[in-house]
């Protein structure tokens, strides 16, 4: 079921006098409000209603004009084609047309857009402005005071209102933007609620996931090819561990050319915040928070993957005080097969709690490198500061290699 088949039932619905406009426009207003379709909402709320819904939807599809009859599809494939002329080289272009064509007057509906993508052909043009579908937009029919949220709508057909019968106008949303600081409020199927934070890589958001009705926390990368490469390897190297105390990626994927990912939203703060608002940990609480973490870390080693980025700002406290292990964007293979992207002799990760070996710029880590930078946030826990402090970058590189850390019982 699609948004012109729906649209087109509701106003057979409303012609038959299944449902009056004041109705409808109720139901749109409450299933707007609790972001579902208006089906959805209906055949939840609504079962009686929604059932001769239903027969409407059935009579929709014998329509003349229903988009998907092979016909409408051969239609459409032309138009869009002819808006996308200037736009692609001409001969490939006119070459997926004519497979879009021939299949579809075979019996198998193919869509022009769906050739484009398949041969990889859009890495230079944005399709969505096409394609419609994306970024979202809002369908309105301002005189019957309608208005619709849409995530999917092809810009070339026309959707009618199910009051009057004439074409819905479309709003489009603001476009997502790294370089003015603006939040869009939809990406893909997820509604962005509040910014989380934000790094060398990406920015990370509070968002809803209008499929799955879920609260995540959705990461998405800056547009920059070297990090395009790391944030793949982030994925693969995520996707191969399994552990109660590591954040899983839930899903993974490309819009508008960004890639992103998203995890399990975790109701809490950073290690760092939660030591800035409620002051170090006791004993007993960084001893738990210690094995548990060793445990999340034994986990990632044995599967050969080292962290090397072990720090308070990437454990994550649960309102509860579970903690977990998040941002593996610094993470290598520790294996013959090496995906590390970094040069040796290039210092990576957070000097305050890096070890030495690190400091120094060796390419080659392993476990123990993990290890004691869990120690510098556990000392940071314990103390409210980490075990190296300097004002300049190369001084606290210097302390990490050349001096020791106060020991704790002078800093309690």
């Amino acid at each position: 079921m699609n948004l012109w088949h729906e649209l087109f039932a509701l106003r057979l619905a409303v012609g038959k006098g299944i449902l009056s406009p004041s109705a409808l426009r109720t139901f749109l207003k409450k299933s707007e409000k609790r972001r579902i379709s208006l089906f959805s909402f209906l055949e939840e709320k609504k079962p009686k209603l929604y059932q001769k819904l239903e027969q409407c939807l059935k009579q929709a599809e014998q329509l003349s004009n229903y988009p998907h009859q092979t016909p409408n599809i051969l239609r459409e494939n032309q138009l869009l084609y002819q808006k996308l002329r200037k736009k692609f080289d001409e001969k490939l272009l006119k070459e997926c047309l004519s497979t879009a064509q021939k299949m579809t007057k075979a019996g198998l509906p193919l869509r022009l857009h769906e050739v484009i993508l398949a041969k990889n052909l859009t890495p230079s043009v944005d399709l969505s402005s096409f394609l419609g579908t994306l970024p979202l937009g809002i369908l309105r029919c301002s005189p019957c005071s309608i208005q619709i949220t849409v995530q999917e709508y092809c810009p070339w057909r026309v959707y009618p209102c199910p009051l009057c019968g004439n074409p819905l106008l479309l709003e489009r949303e603001k476009t997502l933007s790294f370089t003015s600081g603006e939040i869009e409020k939809y990406f893909a199927h997820f509604e962005l609620l509040r910014l989380l934070g934000q790094g060398g890589m990406g920015k990370v958001y509070f968002a809803f996931n209008r499929k799955t009705r879920e609260k995540v926390a959705i990461k998405i990368l800056l547009s920059n090819v070297r990090n395009k490469q790391r944030f793949q390897r982030e994925i693969q190297i995520c996707q191969r561990l399994c552990h109660p105390n590591i954040l899983p990626i839930l899903e993974w994927g490309v819009h508008q050319n960004l890639w992103y990912y998203t995890m399990p939203y975790i109701e809490g703060s950073n290690l760092r915040q939660h030591v800035k608002t409620h002051g170090p940990l006791g004993e007993k609480k960084a001893i738990s928070l210690g094995l548990t973490l060793c445990s999340a870390l034994r986990e990632a080693h044995s599967k050969k993957v080292i962290h090397r980025d072990i720090k308070p700002e990437n454990i994550l406290l649960h309102k509860d005080g579970t903690p977990y292990i998040v941002d593996f964007g610094l993470a290598k293979l520790n294996s013959s097969l090496d995906l590390s992207l970094t040069q040796s002799g290039t210092v990576i990760g957070s000097p305050e709690f890096m070890p030495p070996e690190q400091a120094k710029g060796q390419k080659q880590v392993g476990p123990s490198s993990d290890i004691y930078s869990l120690g510098a946030t556990l000392y940071f826990a314990l103390t409210g500061q980490p075990p190296f402090q300097g004002k300049e970058f190369m001084e606290l590189i210097f302390k990490v290699l050349m001096e020791k850390p106060k020991p704790l019982r002078q800093l309690a």
